[in-house]
């Protein structure tokens, strides 16, 4: 894209910021706009011989939100990030190409590079929702979420996340159509059909939802980019813990795989929480990714992790109030991998927040003894308004 067109873009939809939201009458304001602006510092070491590398950006996201009457809704949303440091002055064109990928129907993407800087703007959401009784229409760029699980979700089968990319707390969106109808309190049935343009891919699913006893259900059925799947999750108590979990089957002329993730979680004295699950992703490829393109890669609802095997421990504490304090630790067989994320969030005052979020990929390559590979920490600060 044009840089001048690009800079332009992010501009004038940045300018736009008006404290629309300060007015107190809801019922007579249509137009609603939010968002927020966040700055990140990254330092990394790579390697055997930990190569240090400095990394920053800015990442501003807009929210529109139009509501003309109390059946239709209108929803447009913006993600503008600009790129400074070591990454982008060595690999800005590999780095661009990778932003400027638009796997929907249209392409929202539009990039920019001159020198060490790197800017992006994309179109995430951008949809219209009609509501009435118990019927829900929705048609655009949407997030279609069917997962249940935290971590893994073999059921969302429109918009598969990787964990590791925390700092995309919206999760990716798909262009897509959504039916939903409510029967009553306990049973609604989904369908929805989503395309990709780049391969001419489509997913197209149904989902039976509905509850038993103290259980939420979810049966799934449908077309996964031309192969067949089931699935199903569920989620509820097991005694004193939480008990969630999901499964599907893909199928196809040249195969079939099955992914299935379980997870039980409790809630102990002093406020400390502990979740611990396992995956078994049939899809895997088996061939481990370099650690940077495992955290920032896309991944596929039969494919949530490049092994079969993972599993997962997450404890979080808040030490006060206003602070959090996290820590998780990943580990797949396959290759010994260890993944340990810990993270500190704390709260300045109303709008603003700060964390401390470090990533440590530990791995024992062949020929090799069992150590650290990659170590990131990042410094994160957020503004909402």
């Amino acid at each position: 894209m044009n840089v001048l067109r690009c800079i332009s873009l992010i501009t004038i939809l940045t300018c736009t910021y008006v404290p629309a939201h300060a007015q107190e009458d809801t019922t007579t304001c249509k137009l609603e706009f939010r968002g927020y602006i966040k700055n990140m510092q990254t330092l990394s070491w790579v390697g055997p011989q930990k190569l240090s590398q400095t990394d920053g950006f800015l990442h501003n996201r807009l929210i529109f939100k139009y509501k003309p009457d109390s059946n239709w809704t209108i929803n447009a949303e913006v993600r503008n990030r600009l790129f400074y440091g070591e990454g982008s002055r060595t690999g800005g064109a590999y780095y661009a190409d990778i932003l400027d990928k638009d796997n929907g129907l249209w392409d929202g993407a539009f990039v920019g590079r001159n020198n060490a800087l790197l800017w992006s703007t994309m179109i995430d959401r951008l949809w219209i929702d009609y509501a009435r009784a118990d019927w829900r229409i929705r048609v655009g760029r949407q997030r279609i979420n069917w997962g249940i699980a935290t971590t893994w979700t073999p059921n969302d089968l429109f918009n598969a996340w990787n964990f590791l990319d925390f700092d995309y707390e919206e999760r990716p969106g798909s262009d897509a159509i959504l039916i939903q109808k409510r029967f009553n309190e306990t049973v609604t049935i989904d369908a929805a059909v989503s395309g990709s343009k780049p391969d001419s891919s489509y997913v197209a699913a149904v989902r039976v939802s509905s509850n038993w006893k103290e259980y939420d259900l979810q049966w799934i059925a449908g077309l996964y980019k031309g192969k067949y799947t089931v699935g199903t999750g569920w989620a509820g108590p097991l005694g004193q813990f939480g008990f969630k979990g999901e499964m599907a089957w893909f199928g196809a002329d040249t195969g079939s795989t099955f992914s299935a993730t379980m997870q039980i979680d409790r809630l102990l004295p002093h406020s400390w929480y502990i979740s611990t699950g396992f995956l078994y992703a049939g899809g895997a490829s088996g061939d481990l990714l370099q650690p940077s393109s495992l955290a920032a890669g896309t991944l596929a609802p039969d494919r949530l992790m490049p092994v079969k095997w993972s599993a997962i421990v997450t404890v979080v504490k808040p030490v006060t109030p206003i602070l959090n304090a996290t820590v998780a630790l990943v580990y797949s067989p396959r290759f010994n991998l260890l993944i340990a994320v810990p993270a500190l969030a704390y709260n300045i005052k109303e709008d603003w927040d700060i964390d401390l979020t470090g990533q440590i990929f530990m791995l024992q390559t062949p020929g090799d003894r069992f150590r650290d590979q990659y170590l990131s920490v990042f410094l994160r600060l957020r503004h909402s308004f």
